[in-house]
């Protein structure tokens, strides 16, 4: 699909994240930041660790709180799903199916669709687990488009029976696993199951969680073609992170076809183009936006911090990579310095905000 084209923006055209963010209270900005610039529509988190005094007064510029779990005996954990200000929704009645640690649980309706969002502690009890998660599922409309995210601390893709007994239920219910990368160090433990036969997934690190971010976009390829301005747009971004893993890629393949004096130059040139375009593919993948946009923009995040994120993504890649030039500590500086900066931005801004109010006053 050419990147100037525009899809139509129909109620089953939905970018959600989800993402065990692992205390919210001081990576509100991070969490802001990521939103927007992944253009993301609803935000499942996954222990917020957040009371319910706190979840009332959240503030994540363009979203709301639509529904929350938060705990009153024990600390951390938490779940709650936002939304985009624009878009109504209204929550799932399923706040008396949590158990805290065991199983806890929001969900909203948005048009024809039902998300979920579920944490499941690893201390907790997995017979009360699937005792609860059975119960919650007899309550969705399978007529509906379900997608359920979660941390549900199993090990999936692999031969752990917990992991096979939860796949196994969701299965019953017609839906299926859409998770297959790690998502906390060498475990996938966080997934989406659905029973949305046309959607794309992406796991990610968000720089301020162990647990890697899942983006979830669904209905992306089953829209018409349309040129209103209330579209979406697809895009192929290139990023630093992504030349870095284009060059490894690049720097690995087996270049002696060019000179095997056996193939003609014509059939060299295809399939030159072929692996070029694979490798492209492959490390800039497809992304997808409001043409425009009636949520507020997020102006504080400035150019520079933009390079200052990409300079993270390529920092952090590389030490993933083993490689000899970044070391872990010079990954944490760079955190610690885009953390503060994003603060600074965010407080400039407010304080010309004030400011200007107060000169029309």
């Amino acid at each position: 699909m050419s990147p100037n084209r525009v899809i139509q923006n129909c109620n089953d055209s939905l970018n959600i994240m989800h993402i065990n963010v692992q205390c919210l209270r001081n990576k509100c900005l991070e969490l802001e930041s990521i939103a927007h610039a992944h253009d993301y529509d609803v935000l499942c988190i996954n222990e917020h660790w957040l009371r319910k005094e706190e979840i009332e007064v959240l503030s994540i510029q363009g979203y709301r709180v639509v529904t929350s779990f938060c705990r009153s005996s024990k600390i951390h954990g938490g779940v709650c799903i936002l939304i985009k200000n624009s878009y109504k929704c209204t929550p799932l009645n399923l706040l008396g199916l949590s158990k805290e640690v065991n199983f806890e649980v929001v969900g909203l309706k948005y048009h024809n669709i039902e998300i979920v969002s579920i944490y499941r502690s690893p201390s907790g009890d997995f017979d009360i687990f699937m005792e609860q998660l059975l119960h919650m599922l007899e309550t969705l409309n399978f007529r509906k488009l379900i997608i359920i995210t979660g941390d549900f601390n199993v090990k999936f893709n692999t031969k752990d029976e917990q992991a096979h007994q939860l796949c196994n239920i969701f299965l019953t219910f017609g839906l299926k696993q859409s998770v297959f990368e790690n998502t906390r160090m060498q475990s996938c433990l966080d997934n989406i199951f659905t029973n949305i036969p046309d959607f794309s997934v992406t796991v990610f690190d968000t720089y301020f969680s162990d647990h890697n971010a899942v983006g979830f976009t669904l209905g992306i390829t089953s829209h018409k073609d349309c040129s209103g301005n209330n579209g979406r747009i697809t895009y192929r971004p290139i990023t630093n992170i992504g030349l870095f893993r284009m060059y490894n890629i690049l720097e690995y393949v087996n270049w002696e076809f060019i000179s095997d004096e056996r193939i003609d130059s014509e059939t060299k040139f295809d399939m030159f183009v072929k692996l070029f375009s694979e490798t492209i593919v492959t490390t800039f993948p497809l992304k997808c936006r409001l043409a425009t946009s009636t949520s507020r923009e997020v102006n504080w995040f400035t150019d520079s911090l933009k390079q200052l994120r990409s300079t993270l993504q390529l920092c952090s890649d590389m030490l993933k990579s083993n490689s000899s030039l970044v070391t872990k500590e010079m990954l944490r500086n760079v955190k610690l310095r885009y953390k503060n900066e994003l603060s600074k931005a965010k407080k400039m801004t407010n304080d010309k905000f004030i400011k200007k109010t107060l000169k029309i006053r």
